[in-house]
């Protein structure tokens, strides 16, 4: 079957803007005005609203059009294409409506957007053995578990709402979409691991986040999180040979060094360091460091075989995914889209599992046994950007905090090192947080902190208000290290309380308005 889908609508489609996913809605049935399209939209509109013009009322909508079938609408588009000294007045009512249905259109699509914004990534981990397989609207929808469904679409768009509207899609675009997204990921298994990475990075970047409460945490916030915390390979800069730079860390870069060290690397070894992150949504953050545990490695694969090379490479990379890194997601699909994003179509074995640690706050022994391993291991570092707030209908002020038991989770699996982004409301308490605050104040972990007075600075393509955030990670072996600030008064104002002899990296996004 001929698909209507080429790469330039691949980037169209995901990355939905309002002038480049035209091609993804049924043009024809976006301008019915029969009595149940009409509903349809009303009741859509209610739950999601829209983010371009308002839909007219829909007595007004049947006045307006009564009479106005195919034959005027063809009489319409003729008029359209002549001259104005040549339009009759019937031409000109008929130009009237015409112009009237495409702004009903136009709105329609603004409606629908709020929706199709959220399927690229859904097409990007949905389950599916062969990347070609062509799954349409409904099997779509089917495949999407609901906790997930849940988790991904508009609060209220049930899957029996959305079906609804599967028929103002265009299915062959769609079907093509989600076809060119999975060979674009297929392409990736094919290449070495640095050029995988920098692959995978570009397609979430054209990915738009859920909704402003959302944000899926970007490469470049993922590099300057993890590279300013414990040094190694960023991305956002990279040397003559195209090699992303090696950083250096005065506080971390001995510590975390022995954690990645290449001994430590080798699958089985009884040192093999084990990486979390705890509420993984596209897998970019064990990513990265599955590449700053490959890529010293991979300098000693020397080979003139270059066949022989790529497999000891590809080797590497797959024991590295089975041995050291491990995922925590929230739901099925963020699980899929961490083992895409990691393994792609390989099938290599990969250690990425669904808790919600919200609802079910596991002992360390019980959390080990969700990957297969023994209740007494432990974790070495734990990162992540966990979820701010719940679910519920307040934002912003209203809504109730739930980073603090992921914080709290992390601590309690007792890892070398942890690394979270968080927000920094916790600085004033309140909300559930007091307790959690004099925690923080009294924990005596805190070695580096960095104060972004404006949050767009990590997080640019975020719709929220600035907010405060904080990532931080912990030794629990500490040795004689100095405390490191990079901060604004009022930031100064809350760090004076600790006293740090244990290192704790901590880095705080701060909006006034929120303190």
């Amino acid at each position: 079957m001929c698909r209507k889908c080429g790469d330039h609508n691949f980037d169209c489609i995901a990355s939905l803007s309002a002038s480049d996913d035209k091609k993804l809605y049924n043009d024809h049935l976006l301008t019915d005005i029969s009595a149940g399209s009409i509903a349809d939209f009303e009741g859509l509109k209610s739950i999601i609203g829209t983010s371009q013009g308002t839909l007219p009322p829909s007595n007004q909508l049947v006045i307006n059009f009564q009479g106005f079938g195919e034959a005027e609408y063809e009489k319409a588009q003729q008029a359209a294409k002549k001259k104005q000294r040549e339009l009759t007045e019937e031409d000109k009512e008929r130009l009237q409506k015409l112009k009237q249905l495409q702004e009903l259109r136009e709105v329609r699509r603004s409606i629908l957007r709020a929706l199709s914004v959220r399927m690229p990534l859904l097409l990007f981990g949905v389950e599916t053995l062969l990347p070609e397989s062509e799954i349409t609207l409904k099997e779509f929808v089917d495949r999407v578990d609901e906790a997930s469904w849940q988790e991904y679409m508009p609060k209220g768009v049930t899957k029996e709402v959305f079906r609804k509207f599967i028929k103002y899609y265009d299915e062959d675009v769609f079907i093509g979409a989600g076809v060119n997204i999975r060979r674009k990921v297929l392409a990736c298994d094919q290449m070495m691991p640095l050029e995988r990475c920098e692959t995978i990075a570009a397609i979430f970047a054209m990915f738009k986040n859920p909704d402003k409460e959302t944000v899926l945490t970007p490469w470049k916030t993922v590099n300057a999180h993890m590279s300013d915390i414990f040094g190694g390979y960023d991305f956002r800069e990279k040397d003559n040979f195209g090699v992303p730079v090696r950083r250096a860390n005065d506080c971390l870069t001995h510590r975390a060094g022995d954690c990645v060290a290449v001994g430590n690397t080798v699958p089985g070894s009884v040192n093999a360091v084990k990486i979390l992150e705890i509420n993984s949504k596209t897998g970019l953050y064990p990513l990265w460091m599955a590449y700053n545990l490959y890529a010293p490695v991979s300098e000693k694969i020397i080979t003139t075989d270059k066949q022989m090379e790529m497999r000891r490479h590809s080797k590497l990379w797959k024991d590295i995914l089975a041995v050291n890194i491990f995922a925590v997601c929230k739901t099925p699909m963020a699980a899929s889209i961490t083992r895409r994003t990691l393994a792609g179509f390989t099938g290599a074995k990969t250690n990425v599992t669904q808790i919600d640690i919200v609802a079910h706050r596991l002992a360390q022994s019980e959390f080990a046994q969700h990957f297969n391993l023994p209740k007494d291991m432990q974790f070495d570092i734990i990162i992540g950007n966990p979820p701010y707030q719940q679910d519920t209908q307040g934002h912003g002020a209203q809504a109730k905090p739930i980073y603090q038991y992921f914080v709290r989770h992390a601590k309690k699996l007792n890892p070398r090192y942890i690394s979270l982004i968080i927000p920094a409301r916790w600085f004033v308490g309140g909300k559930g947080l007091d307790d959690f605050r004099r925690e923080m104040l009294n924990d005596e972990r805190i070695r580096i902190l960095h104060d972004y007075p404006n949050s767009k600075d990590c997080f640019p393509m975020s719709k929220s208000k600035a907010e405060s955030v904080t990532s931080f990670g912990i030794e629990t072996t500490p040795e004689n290290v100095q405390f490191s600030l990079t901060s604004t008064t009022e930031c100064v104002k809350v760090c004076e309380h600790f006293v740090p002899p244990i290192l704790m990296c901590l880095s705080v996004f701060l909006n006034r308005q929120a303190l």
